[in-house]
């Protein structure tokens, strides 16, 4: 039986590259992190098109009548989904990195941005659940769950650079906005949260942008499917970044004092 493996992911890259390349609003969100503008609005703009873009990569380039038997083994999955979906963490956690460290350097801190790791288990997942039966019922994986991990790779860069800002001694904020007709579970979860408390999940605390207690711990970096809420950072000196403006106004008292 011929090994298809090879063949179908330089298909699957040049597909992407290509799609890449001519994708308008990929060039212009590279073009505002060459010129210093992008904000964590940009970042997570960027997860969403790269993650429509493998998206579709996928499904214009796999079906069930190039597979053996029409299934997507694990042993295919592994060399032709894994790869692929490791270029999407690549190409945005590098995007998410740099426009990390202007964050920073925006609010005064020499601080380099710090990349989040690849998650591994969540690509082996996929490709494993993959596996399971014939592609003609497990092809959805390909669709949501590659734009939900995408996505995912802005949440882990926030979480670990907060991390290390927090063990710096800083004060690092989460602010987790609602995007559409939200559910109840991510209006529990929207708001702007200490960090200092998400990452104690026992910890109780004051919901900022509700007054109310609660405890949401790691949850604020958690989606579920068709999720679209976006989660960015604000440094530790009681300051806040304008997304559109990229000013940075006063937290302290409730005070928005510009910058």
């Amino acid at each position: 039986m011929k090994d298809i493996a090879p063949e179908l992911l330089l298909k699957l890259q040049e597909s992407f590259r290509v799609k890449f390349k001519r994708n308008q609003n990929i060039q212009h969100l590279n073009n505002r992190l060459i010129s210093g503008k992008a904000t964590y609005r940009d970042v997570n703009d960027m997860a969403m098109e790269l993650g429509n873009l493998l998206a579709q990569v996928y499904r214009e380039n796999i079906s069930e009548d190039i597979l053996p038997d029409g299934r997507l083994y694990y042993n295919i999955g592994q060399r032709v989904i894994a790869p692929t979906m490791k270029q999407n963490y690549e190409i945005l956690s590098e995007y998410a990195r740099d426009t990390q460290t202007l964050v920073n350097q925006a609010s005064g801190l020499g601080i380099i941005g710090k990349k989040a790791d690849l998650n591994q288990d969540r690509i082996r997942g996929i490709v494993d659940k993959l596996d399971k039966d014939v592609f003609l019922k497990t092809k959805w994986l390909l669709d949501e769950p590659i734009k939900n991990f995408t996505q995912s790779i802005v949440d882990d860069t926030v979480k670990v650079n907060a991390e290390l800002h927090h063990n710096l001694g800083l004060n690092p904020k989460i602010i987790r906005t609602e995007v559409g007709n939200c559910c109840d579970w991510c209006k529990a979860v929207a708001g702007v949260h200490e960090y200092a408390a998400v990452k104690d999940v026992s910890q109780e605390f004051i919901n900022t942008s509700t007054n109310k207690k609660n405890k949401v711990g790691h949850d604020v970096f958690r989606r579920h499917s068709r999720c679209r809420c976006t989660v960015e950072y604000s440094p530790g000196d009681n300051r806040r970044q304008n997304v559109h403006s990229k000013s940075w106004r006063s937290e302290r008292n409730g005070n928005r004092q510009a910058y």
